[in-house]
């Protein structure tokens, strides 16, 4: 991974924690924005099934799906 993937999976992970935040504040037009953001940001990637798994990792699994990770993902990565 290189210099570039890891600063796009720390971008990707707090875009992530944005999101969960608003949810949780009730915010849907934010955390609808920050999902947006993210998922322009996996798009944006060389490699986005290792950005995922990165991002799936430090979230763990219930924060991981709550913003649209798919399940056989999260699960991989919550098991390496």
């Amino acid at each position: 991974m290189t210099v570039l993937e890891h600063h796009r999976t720390a971008a990707a992970l707090h875009i992530a924690k944005v999101e969960l935040r608003e949810r949780e504040r009730g915010n849907h037009y934010d955390a609808d924005r920050a999902h947006d953001r993210l998922v322009d940001t996996v798009e944006a990637s060389r490699w986005p099934r290792t950005l995922l798994f990165g991002v799936a990792r430090r979230l763990g699994r219930e924060r991981a799906l709550a913003v649209g990770i798919d399940r056989d993902t999260v699960e991989l990565a919550v098991r390496l």
